[in-house]
């Protein structure tokens, strides 16, 4: 109570207390306000003092300062909602392939959700293969082999068989790196194109029809 205001003294303190009488160690994280109205955040580390006869006479403190760790790990958070939140309201269809994870589903937009009738719970954690017809797994996954190696995949129109039908698209593979280099995530983008597959070939039609 010397050191501290009231309220965090008693907070260490009944800690202190639980670790004298239960006789065990223990790790808690701690919250302390310094008197310039700031809050530090501590990993404390607490465990009993034993006398010669092994009794309990007082327990020792070991804080290690994870303030400015914690609000990075905070701010790293809120990017990755953020983004996460942007590609999910996207009108396109994003999915996200965990590098380290034989790339399997990572993330699942909500137009992926409707385009291929799957929910993210269903496709979170899966394979190509388990979730697409074999050939055309095997197709996405010789395209994810070549972003991964090149960075960039080059764009594509693909068919596809979707919960509202057949439908065209236009898909692009982007890899998604670290602060080493390294790729975590690769990231397929698909925007539907079918009307406008429709329109060329109207226009298509309509041409030959002048011609003859």
């Amino acid at each position: 109570h010397d050191l501290f205001p009231p309220h965090v003294a008693d907070g260490l303190r009944a800690n202190d207390l639980r670790v004298i009488r239960s006789a065990k160690p223990e790790t808690s994280f701690e919250t302390v306000r310094h008197a310039d109205g700031t809050f530090w955040r501590y990993f404390s580390e607490k465990f009993p003092l034993l006398d010669a006869r092994g009794e309990v006479v007082g327990s020792a403190t070991i804080s290690t300062d994870v303030t400015d760790l914690q609000a990075a790990e905070k701010r790293v958070r809120e990017q990755q909602e953020l983004l996460e939140s942007i590609l999910d309201n996207m009108p396109v269809v994003v999915v996200g392939k965990s590098v380290k994870d034989d790339l399997r589903m990572a993330f699942w937009n909500k137009d992926a959700e409707r385009l291929f009738g799957i929910t993210r719970d269903n496709a979170l954690g899966k394979s190509d293969l388990e979730i697409f017809p074999a050939d055309k797994a095997e197709s996405s996954r010789r395209q994810d082999m070549g972003a991964l190696e090149g960075g960039v995949g080059e764009a594509q129109e693909e068919f596809v068989e979707s919960s509202a039908g057949p439908r065209w698209l236009h898909t692009m593979r982007h890899c998604l790196r670290d602060e080493k280099g390294a790729p975590y995530l690769l990231l397929r983008i698909s925007l539907d194109i079918t009307e406008r597959k429709r329109q060329e070939k109207l226009l298509q039609e309509q041409h030959v029809r002048m011609v003859a």
